[in-house]
């Protein structure tokens, strides 16, 4: 669904454009979690002990204040904007959430889900990449997703790789073969932007349509 929209005002400092075209409003709904997503798995330390490092025990939700359940994309993984283009990774199956936790530099995840059709997360694909950097420096990790392609189907590698080729990601970038976005989280309307505590896989936010602001209340959040 495309939306004409007035974007509020934002500040200098995050250089953000207007919208002039957005794919929805910001609304919030989810679908029930069934039996989607990579159950994590406790783990054991060495001494028997319960490993400190082990993706957080559930009960796992979709709202604010839920646990989010670890999930498996594959795509084009940057651990950092040092790294330069995400294009120039190497494709890899099967990137977790707990991957992102076991880089042990990050506190907060961005979680950014586009798709194809959605004029709004061109936009956000433009822009994210300009604040990247400085997150990535204070611990904020980008993963963003494409869930559909533009004909509202799952997205396939090739419309991924479409979509690293036409903008400047230098951010970790998947695409979701088995839907585990919509069935984990749920979606109305997209862009979907969700922030997750790493520590504790707690989401923080989570904003459905042209929602700027979202980017600065994560820039907040970093030290």
């Amino acid at each position: 669904m495309v939306r004409l929209v007035k974007i509020p005002g934002l500040t200098a400092a995050l250089a953000l454009v207007v919208l002039a075209a957005g794919c929805g409003q910001n609304i919030v709904g989810a679908l029930p979690l069934e039996d989607a997503g990579v159950q994590p798995d406790a783990g054991e330390g060495v001494d028997g002990g319960v490993d400190p490092n082990a993706y957080p025990d559930g009960p796992y939700g979709a709202f604010v204040g839920d646990t989010l359940v670890n999930m498996a994309f594959n795509g084009y993984v940057n651990d950092h904007p040092s790294e330069g283009a995400v294009e120039n990774s190497g494709y890899i199956e099967g990137y977790t959430f707990q991957d992102v936790r076991e880089l042990g530099r990050y506190r907060y995840m961005l979680i950014n889900v586009a798709a194809e059709w959605c004029q709004g997360c061109r936009v956000e694909a433009q822009q994210i990449p300009g604040l990247y950097e400085a997150w990535a420096n204070r611990g904020g990790y980008v993963m963003s997703v494409i869930t559909e392609n533009s004909s509202s189907r799952p997205a396939s590698k090739r419309n991924l790789d479409a979509w690293v080729a036409t903008y400047p990601i230098n951010y970790t970038m998947v695409h979701d073969p088995e839907s585990l976005i919509s069935r984990n989280l749920g979606y109305d309307t997209l862009p979907l932007n969700v922030i997750v505590d790493l520590e504790t896989m707690t989401i923080t936010h989570r904003v459905f349509g042209e929602d700027f602001a979202i980017f600065q209340t994560f820039d907040g959040l970093l030290p």
